[in-house]
């Protein structure tokens, strides 16, 4: 609460090493976070998930309506779209080491999840390489990455290869950010 000079734990019981991502709302509400809780190596914990804090990260609540069951997660990847950031996307591990279990869209703010059908785009490697992130302008094109990268472009829209590892791209990605000012640009 005072800029990172002093910090107050907030919650027990979880261990630190699987919060595996936090978004943030950038535009309309920045006190209102998502963390994802979600060990890559699947102890079946009843506390992994999605949680919502709307008061700068002094309380945080469980999401559900349509996300996977806690004893059923593992990893798990965030992304916020800049341009409505009532949508969210989360990229879920399942608990069977590496596993992929789906990707989920919510266009509430997280109250209400819905599978993208999303194809397996981090083979048995999701406790390694999971990342998404979205389009600056466009809430439905969304970069998903693990062993390869892939495009969704609306809901129900079928997933399409953005590039592959014959120009020289590493197979593994971990990190994407878009050119906010240039959506037709995106680093790995």
């Amino acid at each position: 609460t005072d800029s990172g000079v002093g910090w107050t734990r907030i919650t027990s019981g979880i261990p630190a090493d699987i919060v595996t991502d936090l978004v943030m709302d950038p535009t309309t509400n920045p006190v209102t976070l998502y963390a994802a809780i979600g060990s890559p190596f699947g102890p079946n914990n009843p506390n992994n998930g999605i949680y919502r804090s709307t008061d700068a990260g002094l309380n945080w609540g469980i999401l559900g309506g349509g996300l996977p069951a806690a004893t059923t997660t593992g990893r798990i990847a965030l992304a916020i779209a800049p341009s409505n950031t009532q949508v969210l996307y989360a990229g879920y591990e399942s608990n069977n080491f590496g596993a992929f279990l789906g990707v989920f869209r919510s266009g509430d703010g997280g109250n209400n999840w819905t599978n993208i059908g999303a194809p397996n785009y981090c083979g048995n490697q999701c406790w390694y390489d999971n990342v998404l992130g979205v389009d600056p302008t466009n809430p439905n094109r969304v970069f998903l990455g693990g062993i390869g990268a892939q495009w969704a472009t609306g809901s129900g829209t079928p997933l399409t290869w953005a590039f592959n590892n014959a120009n020289g791209l590493h197979a593994d990605q971990h990190a994407v950010a878009w050119d906010p000012n240039n959506s037709s640009i995106v680093y790995a």
